[in-house]
């Protein structure tokens, strides 16, 4: 009985403090991993990288429900009867756009700074969000340009 919103608001809940934990407990060789998977191949389809990306910071929380959870909500975002299709595809940009988001979390981590971590992924799913609210609704993007 779920709908994209409700799974992007569990994570909005959920991974910034994931981030959090990534930055104070994450191993040289998982920050590695991370900001690997921030950056995506332009060949790769869209969702896979985001995926591993998402998955590799749950996974250096060192929380293994946090992970687990973690999957549990995007299986539950990827069921056919909750994800969205996009009428419109994202443009060239969004890639680059959520790549950047992606660097600026992944950074904070390296650097071991947990409140950094946990607002930049705030910032990212907020984004995110407003994706998801946008093709629930696609009227609602054309009234938000317009006020």
């Amino acid at each position: 009985l779920a709908n994209p919103n409700d799974v992007i608001e569990l994570r909005i809940v959920l991974e910034p403090y994931y981030a959090r934990l990534a930055a104070l407990r994450a191993s040289s060789i998982e920050i590695a991993r991370i900001t690997k998977a921030a950056q995506s191949d332009p060949e790769d389809d869209y969702g896979t990288p985001d995926i591993a990306f998402h998955l590799e910071i749950a996974s250096a929380s060192r929380n293994a429900l946090a992970r687990e959870f973690y999957r549990m909500l995007r299986k539950v975002g990827a069921d056919s009867r909750v994800r969205l299709p996009s009428q419109t595809p994202l443009g060239p940009g969004r890639r680059q756009e959520r790549d950047e988001e992606h660097m600026r979390i992944a950074n904070a981590i390296a650097k071991r700074d947990p409140d950094g971590a946990e607002e930049a992924m705030r910032a990212h799913l907020a984004v995110v969000h407003t994706v998801i609210l946008e093709r629930m609704s696609p009227d609602l993007k054309g009234n938000a340009e317009t006020t």
